[in-house]
This record gives structure tokens, C-alpha cells and sequence, in this order.
């Protein structure tokens, strides 16, 4: 093969390498980084409910979350979250939980290479496309109730914690950043008989926030 042959081969190794790795961008890549936030969000989820457990150990009964309050006569007046001991668990869970991700390795995880690709084809090939997960800190943890009618009298009533997340998702030749929302609920309350003359709902923008 001549000079020019000898260049002409290398010119179009490089250009196949380059359609390669704009094609492994294009495509490989969004689908990665979608499993990467699927697999990032089950593992916060899984840190979250296991930390949740152990800060509102103590508390086992739905009641134990509400402050009620019935006249002379038994019937009910007054419902709602017991905002004190919701915020002081809040502060608790916040703390346990930043002490986990300060002291946690990363989370190694393999992605099928059927899956990173989407193809049928490939999904029993062996190996597959290891990232690593690693949540950074809380940027906010909070709770919120919420009530609904579930008959002529019968009422729900429901307190969710929210917490956010920053995580961070080591993947090859690149890494990303993102924030994980975890809504988990936490106590639920049917009350039967007459609704209530009064019920405090705590908005999300009125709760202490704290990070």
C-alpha cells in the first residue's frame, strides 16, 4: 500500500471513530444517563425509608402524629399534625441522613449492555456498563398533610415527608449532578363520624425548612 493508501485508511479509521462516538453520544448516552437516575433514585429511596424507620421508631400509632381535639360530647373539633414533633423529627431525619451520604463509598452498579442500547438483541450479552452512585447531601426535607372524604363520614387524613436530594452519578468519561424528590408517606388517619368544624393543612411554603 502507498503513502496516499496508508493515509487515506487513516483518514477513515478516524472518521468511523468519530461517527462512533457522536452516534454513542446521540444515542447511548441520554438512555444512560435515564437508567443512571432510575437506579440513583432507588437506592435514595431505599437510604430514605430505612432512615425514616428508625427516626420515627418510637412513633408506631397513626395518632401519634395528630393532634385531636373532641368537645363534651365526643365529637370531634379539631384535627391536625402535631407540628412540634414533626418538626423535631424533620431535624432529626436531616441529620441522620447527612451523616449517611458524609460517610458513604460510592454505590457500584452495572447497567445490561441490552439495556444502555435498548436492543432485544443484545440483552443476554455478557458484562454491561458499571456507574457509580453517590448521594451528596439534603437540600431540603419538609412534610405535608392532606385530607379527602371517603364517604357520607368518613374522612383521611394523611402527613407526607418530601425530601430532596442531590446526587451525584459517576458514569465513563463523564459525571453528573442531579436532584432525586422522594415523597413518602408516613401516617394515615381515617376518622368515622361527623367531619370536623376545623382542620389545619400545613402548606409545604409554611413549614420550617431545614437543611
Amino acid at each position: 500500500m502507498g503513502k496516499w493508501g496508508k493515509k487515506c485508511s487513516l483518514l477513515l479509521i478516524l472518521a468511523g471513530l468519530a461517527l462512533l462516538f457522536l452516534g454513542t453520544r446521540e444515542y447511548v448516552e441520554p438512555n444512560l444517563d435515564e437508567i443512571s437516575k432510575l437506579k440513583a433514585k432507588g437506592l435514595v429511596t431505599e437510604i430514605i425509608g430505612r432512615t425514616v424507620r428508625e427516626t420515627f421508631s418510637d412513633t408506631s400509632k397513626p395518632e401519634d402524629y395528630f393532634l385531636i381535639k373532641k368537645d363534651e360530647s365526643g365529637n370531634l373539633q379539631l384535627i391536625q399534625a402535631d407540628t412540634i414533633m414533626m418538626n423535631r423529627k424533620i431535624a432529626a431525619l436531616t441529620v441522620a441522613l447527612q451523616e449517611k451520604y458524609r460517610t458513604m463509598e460510592p454505590e457500584r452498579m452495572e447497567i445490561p449492555v441490552g439495556t444502555v442500547f435498548g436492543s432485544p438483541i443484545l440483552s443476554q450479552a455478557e458484562g454491561g456498563v458499571e456507574i457509580r452512585v453517590l448521594p451528596l447531601s439534603v437540600s431540603s426535607c419538609d412534610f405535608e398533610t392532606s385530607f379527602e372524604s371517603q364517604g357520607i363520614n368518613q374522612t383521611k387524613y394523611q402527613i407526607y415527608i418530601h425530601i430532596d436530594t442531590e446526587v451525584r452519578v459517576l458514569q465513563p468519561f463523564s459525571h453528573e449532578n442531579f436532584q432525586v424528590t422522594t415523597r413518602m408517606l408516613l401516617s394515615e388517619l381515617v376518622i368515622m363520624g361527623d367531619v370536623p368544624e376545623n382542620y389545619v393543612s400545613v402548606p409545604k411554603e409554611d413549614i420550617l425548612d431545614v437543611t
